[in-house]
């Protein structure tokens, strides 16, 4: 995400969970990162139309593991 910055309008916009859906509903290509746990709840059977990434890492500005899911709305 951070290489795309610049080629993507809104880049870091935070969205409250209750908004998310509402944002990918939208028309056009989107995605959003999400946590994992997150993304089943609140995509529901849109996940098996739209690509999906999941990752675990260690965030060092936190100090604690993180498991991300980015979710791809193509066009």
């Amino acid at each position: 995400v951070w290489y795309f910055r610049a080629r993507t309008n809104g880049f870091l916009t935070p969205i409250r969970k209750n908004k998310i859906a509402d944002f990918m509903s939208e028309p056009g290509p989107r995605f959003a990162i999400v946590p994992t746990s997150l993304a089943t709840s609140v995509f529901g059977d849109q996940l098996n139309q739209w690509k999906t990434v999941s990752i675990r890492g260690f965030n060092i500005a936190k100090g604690q593991n993180v498991d991300l899911t980015l979710v791809l709305k193509p066009e």
